[in-house]
């Protein structure tokens, strides 16, 4: 298994986190809908997916905040735009009210920017998280496992994304790479958010006595 980031390859190790839904609110859609339209300070309106597996995030799109260009978005581009850092914490303070959670915490939730791959066959969707107001160089593992499980519910921005298509894993693309992520659910219940790992010899040694 191949990790980015990480040089050669090890053997695939599977960490589930079992029965992740409702992590912070009790449920993985918190208000019940895959996707809520939310009311801005200036008047203005947009759609987000809140969800709550793992650790609860506040999705949107890019196409909603009409950043045409999003595949040269970057953390350094959003931390030098100070309007739009400003909207995005306006969208997760709305966000994070429908949720039931205190919007003056700003580590819970977190909001993330979904795009579509234009058509990279290596990764799924792609995304750009803010964590306590700054730009992730990467996505944060908990927020990871949430865009997948958001991904296989039906309704939501993610699963829009990826063509509303069943998968067993999806691949995560971010700043500086991609991560995959695997979710299972029956009966309609997500039972365990996947994240797929590796592990290697760091060091060995021998001991004489």
């Amino acid at each position: 298994y191949v990790m980015d980031g990480v040089p050669g390859k090890g053997s695939k190790v599977i960490m589930s986190f079992l029965d992740p839904a409702g992590a912070k609110t009790g449920k993985a859609l918190p208000t019940g809908n895959p996707v809520d339209v939310l009311e801005l300070p200036d008047g203005s309106k947009v759609e987000a997916s809140l969800v709550d597996v793992g650790n609860p995030g506040v999705f949107i799109s890019t196409e909603s905040l009409g950043l045409a260009n999003h595949m040269a978005l970057t953390p350094a581009i959003v931390e030098a735009d100070a309007n739009l850092k400003i909207r995005l914490e306006q969208i997760r303070r709305a966000g994070t009210s429908l949720m039931g959670l205190d919007p003056n915490i700003e580590s819970v939730p977190k909001i993330v920017l979904l795009f579509p791959t234009s058509g990279s066959p290596e990764v799924d969707i792609r995304c750009l998280a803010l964590s306590m107001g700054q730009a992730h160089k990467a996505v944060p593992l908990t927020l990871a496992l949430c865009l997948g499980a958001a991904s296989q519910i039906k309704g939501t921005i993610a699963s829009g994304l990826v063509g509303s298509k069943s998968k067993e894993t999806v691949t995560i693309g971010h700043p500086t790479g991609k991560v995959d992520i695997g979710t299972v659910i029956r009966d309609g219940k997500i039972e365990s958010a996947q994240l797929l790992r590796t592990a290697r010899f760091i060091m060995k040694g021998d001991v004489y006595y």
